[in-house]
């Protein structure tokens, strides 16, 4: 069902006002109108009289919350009931601000422009006037039906894991469930982390990368809420207090779930049973838009992932057809109320030699190089990719290629082609520069 009205929090008339909640087509239309207001008012327009033109325009029983000042009250004082009802309602409409329609008139922004820079949408506006003011990040749907295509652009083969953990947004968009938590499973340099972090820039724009192997002690887990009373550091802020300051929208990635200890477990079943934990000052911490990520590589060694079967068969054991018994090993490692809290298992595929030629462009794209098949047969039959997948095809690139390129930009050699791209040839196994001119003496230390 539609929402009718954002509740939003106005604290300095200390009340939750109710702002109306516009399909696009009457928000275009209450846009233009606006747009058109502004265009034919004479240069000495009062802002004063716009801003509460858009009080009247958007606030449901706009009056009612002015109507009670006489001629008599000072103007001061109704213009600032005016300003303060006007910062509240374009919180849900930023892109009908004065300033903004004004730069739409002399820059001739379309409105869809001006509606995908500006438009958040508003949830959780029912909230209590305590927890009104936080605002989540989330985006409404049409503003992420490219979700799909930017996650798979950018995290390479792995299109079934990119689908699956869209369709969890749309749930939680759809006010189906309040928040997610998935266990990524596959080997090393798949992009697990690389999807989570490409999922929290587009998502919210908030991710936060926690390394389980930093909590392998009973409580290290207290590093996140803060130290328990009667021990140093008890009255300082937590981890994750800050980030539930910020917002309650984040992509939190569990990096290597498997190597903390048992109790970080424990903390953890109550932040995946309702989306909240308590820190060290008693304070509930609000998650309740998040997604909660882990990720883990349990399960791999233990099923002999990449070996060579039992007896006279050749062909080694693939990670494919493993899938089932590496969920076994998973479940055995963790306890039943924590598995019992996962939505569930994302498994990422093993890359090909096609996706490592896709991951092999997307890191060369900021270098000002040729991108031949050559250069990328080098980086590809030299990165050891086989054993740690695309990371190492990131690092031998930062050490093989881009050191060499920044040689060049440093010593003034420039390339001599008209599109001022380096090409890189290889001779004996080593890279080289094979089209630069110095520009002018490199200055050295006599």
């Amino acid at each position: 069902m539609t929402r009718q009205t954002y509740r939003l929090f106005c604290s300095e008339i200390d009340e939750i006002v109710s702002v109306k909640s516009f399909d696009q087509d009457t928000e275009a239309e209450t846009y233009n109108s606006l747009k058109k207001y502004l265009a034919n008012s004479p240069a000495s327009l009062n802002v004063a009289v716009y801003k509460q033109k858009v009080v009247d325009t958007l606030l449901v029983d706009a009056s009612s919350y002015y109507s009670f000042l006489g001629e008599d009250t000072a103007v001061e004082v109704k213009h600032t009931i005016i300003d303060a009802l006007y910062t509240t309602v374009v919180e849900a409409y930023p892109h009908f601000e004065f300033e903004f329609i004004c730069n739409d008139i002399n820059s001739n922004i379309a409105f869809e422009q001006m509606r995908t820079l500006f438009k958040e949408h508003i949830a959780g506006m029912d909230a209590e006037p305590k927890t009104a003011k936080k605002v989540t990040s989330l985006k409404n749907l049409k503003d992420l039906l490219n979700l799909s295509d930017h996650l798979t652009k950018n995290v390479i083969g792995q299109d079934e894991a990119c689908e699956k953990t869209v369709n969890a947004i749309k749930l939680m968009i759809a006010g189906l469930h309040d928040f997610s938590a998935f266990f990524y499973v596959g080997p090393t340099g798949v992009g697990k982390t690389k999807l989570a972090k490409t999922l929290g820039e587009k998502y919210s724009g908030k991710f936060f990368k926690i390394n389980c192997g930093e909590y392998s002690s009973p409580h290290d887990y207290a590093k996140l809420i803060g130290a328990p009373p009667g021990y140093l550091g008890h009255s300082e802020s937590s981890l994750l207090g800050e980030k539930a300051e910020q917002s309650n929208s984040w992509v939190i990635l569990f990096d290597e779930i498997e190597k903390a200890n048992e109790k970080f477990y424990d903390f953890l079943l109550s932040l995946l049973d309702d989306g909240t934990c308590t820190d060290n000052l008693g304070n509930t911490l609000d998650f309740t838009k998040s997604i909660f990520i882990f990720t883990t590589n349990e399960g791999l060694r233990d099923n002999k992932i990449g070996s060579t079967r039992v007896g006279y068969s050749k062909d080694k054991i693939t990670y494919e057809e493993s899938r089932d018994k590496i969920v076994e090993s998973i479940k055995k490692k963790f306890s039943p109320e924590f598995m019992n809290r996962i939505d569930e298992f994302i498994f990422f595929n093993k890359l090909n030699e096609k996706d490592l030629r896709e991951i092999c462009k997307l890191e060369l794209r900021h270098l000002p190089i040729n991108k031949t098949k050559a250069l990328m047969d080098y980086i590809i039959s030299n990165s050891n990719h086989s054993e740690y997948g695309a990371r190492n095809i990131a690092k031998f690139i930062k050490n093989k290629i881009s050191t060499i390129v920044a040689d060049a930009i440093l010593r003034k050699q420039l390339p001599t082609t008209k599109k001022n791209l380096y090409t890189i040839m290889i001779k004996d196994g080593t890279p080289y520069i094979s089209n630069i001119y110095q520009e002018k003496p490199c200055e050295t230390e006599g």
